[in-house]
């Protein structure tokens, strides 16, 4: 008895320790959409897609590259700066900076900056999708671990039943009233809630695991939800599918996310029909040398570095046009490819589209059914406390022996569990209707 007594007490205690911070579904929410490891490489996926965008913008700038070398000739060669036949080793240096910029190309670096910027909304789509997904799962986990609070609290009023009951009737066995066998009974339905205390509590304990691991909160680290008031509605109202499909296509990010993958492919396509168009680029360069096989022809001294540099300056400006006419059918075979990219991108846009569509159906007969259940298992949890009261009553009259009293705590045990179960599976489902409709997830 005082093993029973003591573990009521350990329990009752054990998740009502002070701690700086409860936290309520949006912190939860918000908690996750931050550290949860999935989204952090979603938002370094964007990061990726924002500077591919910004490198697809520089490149309409000019390039600009300076370019030095030192050549060592030996034997007969010709001095690259004198253009004369030698049989001496020359060293000479060369030193250039080039510009060049493409003029025309079929407008395909416009359009790869187009596809860029619609590659970056994608990224920001796709993190919005992941942070949904995360949301969803808090959600759950979090009315998960209030399901597993308040089957504990079921469990610990249970036995604190059963811990009078024995207590009772151990007195009346001590006076003669009733015989030992009734407290055994008794004692044995005791033993069996007190494992099923134990049993609601590692359901907590697993329900917390789960909440903290989406949180990527260490385990070590205390965390306690705050327990908000759930207020059932006595009668849901609820939009039609067509409703709610029509208002989750606006918002959704997975139709963002299929859409601006179309966009993209378009752009694939225009990139890639551009390869058709004649090319039009404009180099520009200036250079100098020095060849230390270079005499002066009145001093017959080597003619210094300074002033070969000078000597040796020059400038160049080519333009170049670039017209394709064969070039093993690459061309071609690009546009048909980005054409194939388009036709999948609208199937995988339809299949998204549809999928949604799924998704709110399921989800709206889930509220319906699970409001049926609810009001079945209320109605049956009543019937079974009022049918408990009767049997108690008789029992402790003497009119009805142990088993028949076990087996309606039994059932009512069974029916409150139930009812739980059925609340907090209602209420998830109506915040899945909710979440479509574009509301946050709050309780």
């Amino acid at each position: 008895m005082r093993k029973t007594i003591f573990l009521l007490f350990f329990l009752s205690g054990f998740y009502n320790a002070k701690s700086q911070k409860l936290w309520n579904l949006q912190e939860c929410i918000e908690r996750a959409s931050v550290s949860n490891l999935s989204v952090i490489d979603q938002r370094l996926n964007s990061k990726l897609s924002d500077y591919a965008k910004i490198q697809s913008q520089l490149a309409l700038i000019p390039s600009l590259n300076l370019y030095s070398s030192q050549v060592h000739n030996f034997g007969r060669s010709i001095d690259p700066l004198t253009n004369d036949f030698t049989i001496e080793n020359v060293r000479s240096n060369n030193f250039s900076l080039v510009s060049s910029v493409t003029l025309f190309s079929g407008f395909q670096k416009l359009n790869l900056i187009k596809k860029k910027k619609i590659d970056s909304q994608e990224g920001l789509a796709n993190i919005e999708r992941t942070i949904n997904d995360i949301s969803i799962s808090v959600s759950n986990s979090f009315l998960q671990v209030l399901f597993a609070k308040e089957l504990l609290q079921i469990s610990k009023e249970q036995l604190q039943v059963s811990v009078l009951q024995v207590s009772r009737i151990k007195k009346m066995v001590e006076y003669g009233a009733l015989a030992v066998g009734n407290l055994l009974e008794v004692e044995s339905q005791m033993y069996a809630e007190e494992l099923q205390l134990i049993n609601s509590q590692n359901e907590l304990e697993a329900a917390y695991l789960n909440i903290k691991q989406l949180l990527e909160i260490n385990d070590n680290n205390h965390f306690e939800i705050k327990v908000p008031q759930i207020l059932i509605p006595d009668s849901i109202n609820l939009p039609s599918t067509d409703d709610i499909y029509s208002y989750a296509l606006t918002f959704f990010p997975q139709i963002k996310s299929a859409s601006l993958k179309l966009s993209s492919s378009k752009k694939d396509l225009l990139i890639a029909k551009g390869a058709r168009s004649p090319s039009i680029l404009l180099n520009s360069s200036i250079g100098t040398g020095f060849s230390d096989a270079r005499f002066d022809i009145l001093t017959g001294l080597k003619t210094p570095f300074d002033i070969q540099i000078e000597d040796n300056f020059s400038q160049s400006i080519t333009l170049s046009l670039n017209i394709p006419i064969y070039n093993e059918w690459q061309v071609n075979n690009s546009v048909q490819q980005a054409k194939i990219g388009v036709m999948k991108y609208e199937n995988l846009l339809a299949q998204e589209k549809n999928q949604l569509r799924k998704e709110i159906e399921q989800a709206r007969a889930n509220v319906l059914a699970a409001e049926k259940q609810f009001s079945f298992a209320k109605k049956s949890a009543e019937s079974f406390r009022e049918s408990f009261r009767y049997f108690e009553q008789k029992y402790n009259l003497g009119i009805i022996d142990t088993y028949e009293y076990n087996d309606a705590k039994i059932k009512l045990n069974k029916a409150e569990s139930e009812l739980v179960r059925a609340k907090y599976d209602f209420v998830f489902k109506l915040k899945i209707i909710d979440f479509y409709m574009g509301k946050k997830l709050t309780l």
